[in-house]
């Protein structure tokens, strides 16, 4: 028998357009050949302003073993923190802890009960209940919480219940279930037990159409989040498929995507997106409004390679990230601290780059800005200079600050190469660490050529 190698599977893992499929197959090869090529050759999307989260821990490897994966597709959370995993190219599903530890698995590759052919979508009702989308299957699959398999639904075609390589499954507060039936391009609605309610959607790219609708979510309200993938947009509907809006375009800037993949809704009603060739995770509020991204292309803590899924749990507060190419899931969560930041000079401009750009950090009471550990220190991932740093009050509003000095050639090269952005405002972060507590701030300057 011949030996299917890495691309093999993830071209037959794709399902893309016709079109589409030469782009999104090459990238996808790329993402591949990535893992034996240097890292240099795919360019990164920097993080942006807002609360960037902090990475925690991650496990997993690529391998067939408790704890590998073969390119994880699909990453939920059940309400006391358990993790479950589409580990879709060995047809099972995998559960752990929220700490990465194993705690079962189930599934083959086959068509029978409980088996899989490249489980995609995963989702935990409030009950404990798992839904998988079993894409070459054309079916969604209901389990209990320990793998016991207890039902299924769909089956190849287009009609009412009918699904065409089904990839994203969500479940509301009182148990309906979404499903984006991806190459019908529509999104099918039922009840816990699989009897169609109604569906909405068609192939296109106007309001309420798609273009290969991949992930879905729902909020507390029941309103339903689609990622539109090649319309490279996300689309809001309450629970009956009424349109209400939409948000994004083809790019990297924030709150654009290229190919957005997995969807998730925090408790907060906050929206996160994997955005999956952009190798990073965006966060947005209910109406689309960007928040924060997070990630670059890449196999360190807190990088990616195509991202496909995301999953917040029920404190609103930890994102699992299935870090699908680097064969591994991904734990966040936002700073511990906000702290404010001033940064001078608050007018820049772009083609003066010699010198250094100053930072002034005041901490809320009960942390010492003596105790911040300034080599932990970035502005957009532009490491501080560990000399000078000076703790004063430079604002004289009593409270003691401490300046920290960046290169300002290195933020030069930030805004115009990696923003793109010559003339206007631009928020800017910085991160660090102080006594061990991750802690955060942003601030706005005006640069100009």
């Amino acid at each position: 028998m011949k030996r299917r190698n890495n691309v093999d599977i993830m071209a037959n893992m794709l399902r893309v357009p016709r079109g589409s499929a030469k782009k999104i197959t090459s990238i996808f090869i790329m993402a591949t050949l990535l893992l034996a090529f240097p890292l240099a050759l795919m360019p990164s999307v920097c993080v942006a302003s807002g609360d960037i989260y902090i990475f925690l821990l991650k496990w997993g490897s690529y391998g067939t073993g408790d704890g590998q994966f073969r390119f994880p597709w699909g990453v939920a959370v059940d309400s006391i923190g358990n993790v479950y995993v589409a580990d879709s190219a060995q047809h099972r599903i995998q559960k752990f802890d929220s700490y990465g530890t194993f705690i079962t698995k189930w599934g083959s590759r086959g068509a029978a009960d409980g088996k899989f052919q490249y489980p995609r979508g995963v989702a935990v009702d409030s009950g404990g209940n798992v839904y998988v989308a079993d894409v070459y299957n054309h079916r969604i699959q209901k389990f209990d919480s320990y793998g016991t398999f207890i039902t299924k639904w769909g089956s190849h075609g287009d009609g009412d219940g009918q699904f065409n390589f089904p990839h994203g499954v969500a479940v509301d507060s009182i148990g309906n279930v979404y499903v984006a039936d991806s190459e019908n391009h529509r999104i099918q609605k039922f009840d816990s037990d699989g009897t169609f309610i109604t569906k909405w959607g068609s192939h296109g790219d106007g309001d309420g159409e798609f273009n290969f609708p991949r992930g879905v979510a729902v909020d507390s309200s029941g309103n339903v989040y689609v990622t539109d993938v090649c319309n490279h947009r996300i689309q809001k509907f309450d629970s009956g498929g009424t349109f209400i809006t939409k948000w994004g375009g083809l790019g990297a800037g924030y709150g654009q995507f290229r190919y957005p993949w997995g969807i998730a809704v925090d408790s907060g009603g906050n929206v996160y997106v994997a955005d999956s060739e952009n190798h990073r995770i965006q966060k947005f509020d209910k109406d689309g409004t960007f928040i924060t991204n997070w990630g670059s292309h890449g196999d360190g803590d807190g990088q990616f390679k195509s991202p496909h899924d995301v999953d917040v749990d029920s404190s609103g507060k930890n994102a699992y990230v299935a870090d699908t190419v680097n064969s591994r899931i991904q734990k966040f969560d936002p700073p511990e601290v906000s702290f404010t930041v001033d940064i001078v000079p608050d007018r820049l401009k772009l083609k003066n780059k010699n010198g250094w750009i100053t930072c002034y950090v005041e901490l809320p009471e009960g942390y010492d800005v003596a105790d911040i550990d300034v080599s932990t220190v970035l502005l957009e991932g532009i490491p501080a200079e560990l000399h000078p740093t000076e703790i004063g009050d430079h604002d004289n509003d009593g409270i003691p600050d401490l300046m920290i000095k960046f290169s300002r050639n290195a933020v030069i090269k930030y805004i115009r190469n990696k923003l793109k952005i010559t003339d206007g405002k631009v928020p800017l972060t910085v991160t660090g660490k102080v006594a061990g507590t991750s802690f955060q701030g942003t601030d706005t300057i005006r640069v100009s050529k």
